[in-house]
């Protein structure tokens, strides 16, 4: 990377133009980062690539890969691409799973720290953008609307045989998030069709190891304001397959992961003394406990978790809407301290 005295920021175009087609001065500093993250997307990373290469703009992009070690040739694919478009790419090509090994929080870190751009999209290789004016239609939004942090649009969902299913969120969802909505993530946004401010520059430990990375960035993501929805960009395509990492869990794993995630912002904001937000989280974490019940490895997961409130979640499962017998409370105590110890 270029030292700060030689980095040359603020050029535009006057018109937009393809972005395999724009020449700009050494040391110029990208306006958008494009970070992608792909593993084992052989069938699928060059719709992903095409997507990003297509994009037409005024000012410089920069696209990241980072490959968590495939085994399918999607590493030489993504390569190929580097080699033929040195000024735009930049790779990270990992030779040991970075996931399976523990090593994803310092990935999160790192590919934070690459980005150079004054915003950051993403779109992992699994899914791929559709218009060639995203980039500049959201980048126009912000630079505009100062107090907004994040724009997003919609998502074609897509199944294994390439059929379209239906569009991403659900109508009511379909609008303007409050900051606050953003923090307590009571939203609905497609990840990938996000554009943001470089705003996020590392991931609190306690949420280091929470699966469900995409509440996490809305949430941090309020702190720096709200977010806008734009009607006027074609949707991405989401695509659904068994290779995905969500796809492999079990029902059993990603109901735990979901209380790993609310128990993760939970102890994030109870630790920095937001009262509000600790508490929103601790509700939603208490229902969705309930919610479980009949999983109990589910249910105990967020009690081990939650234990320094023990006395308030005993109580509160006696005058809880749900009215769990005092015989109940006791099992569930019991249980606890033979097994979540």
């Amino acid at each position: 990377m270029k030292s700060e005295e030689t980095q040359i920021k603020g050029l535009r175009l006057e018109k937009p133009v393809r972005i395999t087609e724009q020449f700009w001065p050494e040391g110029t500093v990208p306006v958008v980062t494009i970070r992608c993250i792909t593993y084992n997307h052989h069938n699928f990373i060059l719709d992903a690539i095409e997507g990003f290469l297509m994009q037409e703009t005024t000012f410089p992009v920069e696209i990241i890969i980072h490959d968590d070690a495939s085994t399918d040739g999607t590493a030489e694919i993504v390569k190929e691409y580097a080699e033929k478009q040195p000024q735009l790419f930049r790779t990270i090509l990992q030779k040991e799973n970075q996931y399976s090994s523990g090593g994803w929080p310092k990935v999160g870190k790192m590919l934070f720290s690459m980005c150079r751009g004054k915003f950051i999209a993403l779109c992992e290789g699994d899914d791929y953008w559709t218009d060639s004016t995203k980039l500049q239609k959201q980048v126009n939004f912000l630079e505009t609307n100062l107090g907004y942090a994040s724009c997003g649009h919609g998502a074609h969902y897509m199944n294994e045989q390439n059929e379209i299913l239906g569009l991403e969120p659900p109508d009511e969802y379909r609008r303007d998030f409050t900051a606050e909505e953003m923090i307590n993530v009571h939203v609905w946004i497609t990840t990938n069709s996000l554009v943001f401010r470089n705003v996020i520059h590392d991931i609190p430990w306690e949420l280091n190891h929470v699966l469900h990375g995409d509440n996490v960035l809305t949430s941090l993501l309020g702190h720096h304001g709200p977010f806008k929805y734009l009607k006027d960009i074609k949707p991405f395509v989401y695509r659904a397959h068994a290779g995905g990492i969500w796809s492999l869990l079990s029902n059993r794993n990603k109901k735990m992961e979901q209380v790993n995630t609310m128990v993760g912002l939970f102890r994030y904001y109870n630790k920095l003394g937001l009262e509000k937000h600790a508490q929103s989280y601790y509700e939603t974490l208490k229902f969705q406990m309930m919610k479980e019940y009949s999983t109990k490895e589910v249910f105990l997961e967020g009690f081990r978790r939650l234990k320094p409130r023990m006395p308030d979640l005993l109580r509160w499962l006696r005058r809880s809407p749900f009215r769990v017998p005092l015989r109940k409370v006791k099992h569930i105590l019991f249980i606890y301290k033979n097994k979540c110890k």
